[in-house]
């Protein structure tokens, strides 16, 4: 699964790379990121939440079709590596008055050249349209049930069924 979304994500890379002066311009935040979960970044010292996506919390776990176990929190904030690793990222926020979320964090949206970080977040299917707010996302989050890719290919709770105290019950 890790060689899965290193090859789509170095793909990404490559597209993304050719495109990247074009969105750094209109950019409020540019710098290397650092990965602090599944849909927040570090830049410069600013944490950043991108906007519409909720992905796996770092201490979520879930059941592959097999009813394996496995960190899917962590594989969401892995993908966000993937995709971040190495390469300058623009985050922006379009609102005339941007204002941080109740963590203090701004929220953005994140982009590797003209790639928007949420829509591949939410189409590898370790993060999902926010409700309300990420309707932007909800045909690729449609495209990543069917397909099935990332935590849709086994049961999972939702992030914010998660973080409410929800959990399966096939879990130890």
């Amino acid at each position: 699964m890790v060689w899965r979304v290193f090859r789509q994500s170095f793909c990404l890379f490559i597209t993304c790379f050719i495109a990247l002066p074009s969105t750094i311009a209109a950019a409020d935040i540019v710098g290397k990121a650092n990965v602090v979960s599944g849909d927040i970044l570090e830049i410069a010292g600013q944490n950043i939440r991108l906007r519409g996506v909720d992905a796996a919390e770092p201490g979520q776990s879930c059941l592959t079709k097999h009813s394996q176990v496995y960190h899917c929190g962590r594989n969401a904030a892995i993908a966000l590596m993937a995709i971040t690793n190495g390469v300058e990222v623009a985050c922006r926020d379009e609102k005339p008055d941007p204002r941080p979320d109740a963590a203090g964090r701004l929220i953005a949206d994140c982009f590797v050249g003209r790639f928007d970080l949420g829509r591949q977040l939410v189409l590898s299917g370790f993060a999902f349209a926010e409700r309300p707010g990420g309707e932007q996302y909800f045909d690729d989050e449609d495209a990543a049930r069917r397909l099935p890719e990332g935590m849709w290919k086994g049961k999972f709770n939702m992030p914010w069924q998660w973080r409410a105290g929800e959990r399966l019950a096939d879990l130890p």
